[in-house]
């Protein structure tokens, strides 16, 4: 969709972002505590799910089906939406590199999630959930180390283009001073 003549995105585009990268700070929290053998979401469980930190793995599967709503919801908006004109310091390559960060981070927005479900759903593995219970996966379509290398994988390109886009702010908004965070506040 072309973009418009207004300084800043419209507000369901700056509400559906700064959703999903609240969503995503909490989502890589939680999953890199859940690859950990100390206790460090123990208060979380201890005060939110009886003490039970198994329980954790159905908070981070559900957590990332929500992340894959958001996505599916925000590719609807940035359809229908006009967004704001480039920004005018942008040029021509740093519009090419802004856009191309903005596709791989939409793709990783599917694919985390989905790579996550597939681990859960698809590797016919055995999960702890809580209160001694157990989620056995209902059929093994790959194994489990195929879907988890494909997570993994998926967050560290997340992870990259995510650094280039914060680069892309701070050298425009800090070092520049071209106001070009104020686009999305």
């Amino acid at each position: 969709m072309a973009r418009s003549e207004s300084a800043t995105h419209p507000v369901a585009v700056r509400v559906l972002h700064w959703s999903m990268f609240l969503a995503l700070v909490a989502q890589f929290a939680l999953g890199w505590a859940l690859t950990r053998e100390d206790d460090l979401f123990e208060p979380l469980a201890d005060c939110c799910l009886g003490g039970d930190e198994d329980a954790l793995v159905v908070v981070h599967v559900l957590l990332g089906v929500s992340i894959l709503v958001l996505a599916v919801v925000r590719v609807i908006v940035r359809r229908v939406t006009t967004l704001a004109p480039w920004a005018p310091g942008l040029s021509g390559l740093e519009r090419r590199v802004v856009h191309l960060v903005e596709l791989v981070l939409y793709a990783c927005m599917f694919l985390i999630p989905l790579t996550g479900l597939g681990l859960f759903l698809l590797s016919g593995e055995d999960f702890d959930i809580g209160r001694g219970r157990e989620f056995i996966g209902p059929m093994e379509v790959v194994d489990d180390d195929v879907w988890l290398a494909a997570h993994v994988t998926t967050q560290v390109v997340f992870l990259v283009a995510f650094a280039t886009h914060m680069w892309m702010v701070v050298r425009h908004t800090l070092l520049r001073r071209e106001h070009y965070l104020s686009r999305m506040l």
